[in-house]
């Protein structure tokens, strides 16, 4: 079969890495796969790459491209992958008999403000794609739960996975820093991290049960270096880009995520796979995988940072604690995200929308 992939993000995050990985199953199943992107890095797992730009002022080439290439190269399915690809789907005039699909990554944001205009047209835009897909796969049930009723008969739940690094060494000492891995901009609270690193940085030494580490890049990274050069050393570490997240997640005792806005985050998954638990604020999609006192402690967004701060507080002040959530992690990565279930069934769905036409 003849898959066409649309990807229009930004920057390279795990909406991006998901489709490497569903591109690389499909081809190993013996079929043929091409990517529409603005990034090189999609290149060695299709079997053709047509680079283009990810601004609102190449769309319109966009569409006329994809459009163009589905004729050409006898494309069976097109799959847009995230919610910018998702927006130009309904308008892309693709031959007849072609079917097309769409994997949402994101719930849905909330306006900034009353004047935020934008986030509610972009929501629109949304529900009025996916209401017109022939399938939507939602990787948390908060994401499909949120779309409205045309949009949701049209969803399915194929929750994310992860490789698996290999069962955890439990009877190792267990580091006291607290991890954040990703892009380093507002929306994934930097701030908070900022807010907490100063205050264990006003701790007396002794007191300083953790300490923060960043690890990623992003439009607060000089911040975030600002801010590692001025504190008492150790306290907050910025890594900058890992090409090797393993080494990052084998020097820490816990994930912290502080986002406002995710959906189902491959970190925390990988986090869990490696036997760490989560300190996240409790939004939609992360409390779909992290469950307060089981894997993770969830932390309400309007207790900010005092509320990580009570939350780190508790996990590094209780070993036993920690390697209870810790277990727990990886028992929850086992049962439900490895990275093989993930692919079987999401294949399965494209393969068969393919065959159908």
């Amino acid at each position: 079969m003849r898959f066409l992939f649309v990807d229009l993000g930004s920057a390279w995050g795990g909406a991006e890495r998901y489709l490497t990985w569903v591109m690389d199953a499909l081809r190993a199943r013996g079929h043929w796969a091409g990517c529409v992107g603005p990034d090189e890095r999609f290149a060695p797992h299709c079997d053709r790459l047509w680079l283009t730009g990810s601004r609102f002022k190449h769309l319109g080439r966009v569409r006329r491209l994809v459009a163009a290439i589905a004729k050409a190269e006898r494309v069976q399915l097109v799959h847009f992958n995230a919610d910018r690809a998702i927006h130009l789907a309904p308008f892309v005039r693709l031959p007849r008999g072609v079917p097309w699909s769409a994997t949402k990554h994101l719930t849905q944001p909330t306006p900034k403000s009353p004047l935020d205009v934008r986030t509610r047209v972009e929501v629109r835009l949304t529900n009025f794609s996916l209401a017109r897909a022939a399938l939507c796969i939602c990787v948390s049930e908060s994401m499909r739960g949120e779309l409205p009723p045309a949009a949701r008969q049209r969803a399915v739940l194929v929750e994310n996975g992860v490789a698996d690094p290999g069962p955890p060494a439990w009877d190792a000492a267990r580091p006291t820093r607290a991890v954040f891995l990703g892009r380093v901009s507002p929306e994934k609270g930097i701030e908070d991290l900022l807010a907490l690193a100063e205050r264990a940085g006003a701790r007396p030494p002794q007191a300083r049960t953790w300490t923060v580490a960043v690890a990623g890049t992003g439009p607060l990274a000089g911040r975030v270096a600002d801010s590692a050069s001025r504190l008492p050393a150790g306290v907050l570490d910025y890594l900058g880009f890992q090409a090797d997240p393993g080494a990052v997640y084998a020097r820490a005792g816990a994930l912290i995520l502080p986002s406002s806005h995710e959906g189902m985050p491959l970190v925390i998954l990988e986090a869990f796979a490696r036997g760490l638990p989560v300190v996240a604020y409790d939004i939609p999609g992360v409390r779909d995988v992290v469950a307060h006192g089981r894997n993770g402690l969830l932390v309400r967004r309007d207790d900010g940072v005092d509320g990580l701060e009570r939350a780190l507080d508790r996990l590094f002040g209780d070993e036993g604690l920690r390697l209870e959530l810790g277990r727990n992690a990886r028992a929850d990565y086992e049962r439900r995200h490895r990275l093989d279930a993930m692919l079987a069934r999401t294949t399965e769905l494209l393969e068969t929308l393919a065959s159908r036409g």
